[in-house]
């Protein structure tokens, strides 16, 4: 449902799904929730705030989750390049 809003860069849309899902506990919205904050789709950019809702999601074993966590780790936008942490 969101990720069609996505697609056509309707995040407006999308975040207001995936903030309902997100806080109900969906590891997918947390992940897609987290996904937007880092990039700035719809909100304001906040590494801070996308690092709290993508280890959520990452912690519940979704693997967008766990990816995008990694990529943030990997790239040191987490405040420091952390590889031991991006490979878990």
């Amino acid at each position: 449902m969101a990720a069609a809003e996505a697609a056509r860069e309707d995040y407006d849309t999308a975040l207001a799904i995936w903030v309902v899902y997100a806080h109900a506990g969906i590891a997918r919205a947390q992940a897609e929730l987290g996904r937007c904050l880092l990039n700035g789709w719809g909100v304001n950019r906040s590494v801070e705030h996308a690092l709290k809702w993508l280890m959520m999601s990452a912690q519940a074993s979704d693997p967008l989750g766990q990816y995008l966590l990694g990529d943030l780790h990997l790239k040191g936008e987490s405040g420091a390049l952390n590889q031991s942490i991006a490979e878990e």
